[in-house]
């Protein structure tokens, strides 16, 4: 299980950082590696996942915690938004700290 995690962390880190388009940009990719590379879902649940985080309110990245849940269960959900969130929280936090240094 850990090695799905860490797998699931580290792709949505990849995706995080080479993502244009808000999260949602992310969908294709995310369903090629989650879908046909892993096999960690079929075709219906990850756009069961997806729509079901589309219908919620709230901002479009929490289709990645479904995903993420859909998985593996809590511990998933929680890798996959970490694996979102900090790359880019972190380069944020590094700009800003190095802008108002000028």
């Amino acid at each position: 299980m850990s090695g799905v995690l860490i797998d699931l962390f580290l792709h949505c880190t990849m995706l995080s950082l080479l993502a244009i388009g808000g999260a949602i940009a992310t969908v294709p990719d995310l369903h090629r590696y989650v879908v046909l590379e892993r096999g960690w879902l079929g075709d219906v649940d990850f756009s069961g996942s997806v729509a079901l985080a589309q219908a919620a309110p709230g901002p479009n990245l929490l289709f990645v915690a479904v995903v993420g849940y859909n998985v593996a269960g809590l511990p998933g959900a929680l890798s996959a938004m970490a694996g979102v969130l900090l790359p880019s929280t972190a380069l944020t936090l590094i700009v800003v700290r190095w802008g108002s240094r000028r």
